[in-house]
């Protein structure tokens, strides 16, 4: 009987990235709610400046742990798992959506009470 061909094994880096593409990324890390606002010029040590238009006023996804979950989300081929506390109030399900747009998995996450 003739023999069957034995499938070719890969060289052991290849399996290692192979692998690596199908774990998760985690970032363990705060999730805060940047506020940015324009004002006419920087202040001065201990000076308090007001904006003129808080119209101006932006709220951004921010903390080191939610940007580096985005990045990984964005830039890597396997899924992006973050770990955080979400606060109970509105910036925290902005942050959620923002979070969840980028294909950060969420799923490990816990959720402060109202």
């Amino acid at each position: 009987s003739p023999q069957q061909p034995q499938p070719q094994q890969q060289p052991p880096q290849q399996q290692q990235q192979q692998g690596a593409a199908s774990r998760p990324l985690v970032v363990v890390g705060s999730v805060n709610a940047d506020i940015i606002i324009e004002v006419e010029r920087l202040p001065t040590s201990g000076e308090t400046l007001c904006t003129k238009d808080p119209s101006t006023g932006k709220v951004v996804p921010g903390g080191k742990g939610c940007n580096q979950a985005i990045c990984a989300a964005r830039l890597c081929r396997g899924p992006s798992r973050f770990v955080c506390q979400f606060g109970g109030d509105a910036h925290a399900h902005m942050l959620q959506r923002a979070l969840a747009a980028s294909g950060v998995d969420l799923s490990a996450c816990g959720r402060a009470a109202h």
